[in-house]
């Protein structure tokens, strides 16, 4: 028995999630436009008119965006609950109705040989639902979109061996940066979305329950990096002397190595946190490698330990701070956005920037 969890998109612009076990086939949510969904699961080699169900997670757009399109294309069932439904039919009315499924928060039902956990979760919408999957002794879960830690979700997602867990964001950026104060107080409210410091907590306890494998997810484009959500997890399962049990995934469940090689893509390291690789192109883009001289590289390492993150992570936000002055007409001797805002280190004084065109 194999069971496959592999999340297509995820992060504030749209959320979708496959899951195979037992034969069934399903998505969890489909926030990205049916042609987005289709071409993903292409890229994995699953065909859109083998899946047997689409699951929602709740009904905010950047989770139901393709819904419509979906069910009116290839008459799939959809799965939700009431109130969830009645947040998705004040904005998409064609639904047909031969595909409207329903169930009850907290109630297992079954597809096929799958069991489905529906369980509550704390975020700002009508009925939010977390979904953990049961099939033949393996277990996994899709836990995101996520105000805070509650005992109800962590116990629903106990026991779990794979995860796609949310790590939205990282509070000090948040708190710091250009957003709204009423954004901001959503954010990290209760019912908001889940910090890369309570992400780290929840599965220093998880490692205990037997989850094996994690997919960080939701992360904001805004207030997170990839590099920072993932050392901010590895540091807490260090310190807990949890790290050899648990591992991450980023590249390898969600496109084949092999696959992305034959297109001449850059291949994601395993050790990453999963940031929305599709919808920011991390595989598909070419990378260009600049050079900076030892007494810049000397002062990235300086600000890197001043201000606790890694030196990739540290190069990004710095890179993000010029280009908000560069907007801000702050800056005006340099060209508008002159770096990419991803940027990795390897090796020294090489910075790999992936997909950036080299500025003269």
């Amino acid at each position: 028995m194999q069971l496959n969890l592999c999340p297509l998109f995820s992060g504030s612009s749209g959320n979708s999630v496959y899951m195979a076990c037992g034969g069934v086939k399903l998505l969890v949510d489909a926030g990205m436009s049916a042609a987005r969904v289709e071409a993903n699961l292409r890229e994995i080699g699953v065909d859109i008119r083998n899946i047997d169900a689409i699951l929602v997670t709740h009904e905010h757009i950047d989770h139901v965006r393709g819904l419509g399109v979906l069910c009116r294309r290839y008459g799939m069932p959809v799965y939700a609950n009431e109130g969830t439904w009645q947040g998705i039919l004040q904005r998409e009315t064609g639904i047909p109705q031969k595909c409207m499924r329903t169930f009850y928060t907290g109630e297992d039902f079954y597809i096929g040989a799958l069991n489905v956990h529906p369980f509550p979760i704390p975020h700002d919408a009508a009925d939010p639902v977390g979904f953990a999957f049961d099939c033949q002794g393996l277990r996994c879960g899709v836990a995101t979109d996520i105000g805070h830690i509650s005992e109800t979700w962590m116990r629903a997602v106990s026991g779990c061996q794979a995860l796609v867990l949310e790590a939205n964001h990282d509070v000090d950026m948040v708190r710091r940066g250009p957003y709204p104060q009423r954004l901001k107080q959503r954010i990290l409210g209760q019912r908001g979305h889940l910090n890369n410091e309570d992400c780290a907590r929840a599965l220093c306890e998880l490692a205990e329950s037997g989850t094996r494998a994690v997919f960080l997810s939701h992360l904001s484009t805004d207030n997170n990096l990839p590099e920072l959500a993932y050392n901010t997890v590895c540091g807490a399962l260090r310190r807990g002397k949890r790290y050899p049990r648990l591992r991450f995934q980023a590249g390898q469940g969600f496109r084949p190595a092999d696959a992305a090689n034959r297109r001449g893509r850059r291949d994601v390291t395993q050790n990453a946190a999963f940031a929305n690789l599709f919808e920011e192109g991390w595989c598909m883009r070419p990378k260009v490698t600049m050079e900076m001289e030892q007494a810049t590289y000397d002062e990235l390492l300086t600000l890197s330990e001043t201000i606790g993150y890694p030196p990739e992570a540290a190069l990004s936000y710095a890179v993000r701070l010029v280009n908000a002055c560069i907007r801000e007409g702050l800056l005006t001797d340099v060209p508008a956005r002159a770096w990419p805002e991803e940027a990795r280190m390897e090796r020294g004084k090489v910075i790999e920037f992936p997909g950036a065109k080299k500025t003269e």
